[in-house]
């Protein structure tokens, strides 16, 4: 048996769509793999399963593997959702900067279409 905990530090905790990266991860593991959070445990082959017991941000999950492959099985669940949380904060970081980009091109053309604009 091999558990790790791993906390969601991704704005939403656990979406759908992290949830389904997870459970594909996790069938493709022959061990036997629970996510416990709250009290409650899940089998964590069951997206239904993980998405109700809904780990909000912030939240500490504990993942038990039993199995052949019980460590590698874990740790790729608990380097998913470390990623995730990485890769939605530089989304962010890329979307305010294209949206920074399109305010300063709508000024651009306003004050060439608008000369009397210009301070």
């Amino acid at each position: 048996m091999y558990q790790s905990k791993v906390t969601f530090e991704n704005e939403l905790g656990l979406n759908a769509r992290l949830a389904g990266t997870l459970v594909k991860e996790i069938n493709s593991h022959e061990s036997h793999i629970t996510m416990e959070y709250d009290g409650k445990a899940v089998n964590a082959k069951s997206l239904m399963g993980m998405l109700s017991l809904h780990p909000v941000k912030g939240a500490e999950v504990v993942f038990t593997a039993e199995g052949p492959d019980e460590v590698q099985a874990v740790e790729s669940i608990c380097a998913i959702i470390r990623d995730y949380a990485k890769s939605e904060k530089r989304d962010a970081t890329d979307r305010e900067a294209e949206r920074a980009a399109r305010k300063a091109k709508r000024k651009e053309t306003l004050l060439r279409f608008l000369p009397f604009l210009r301070k």
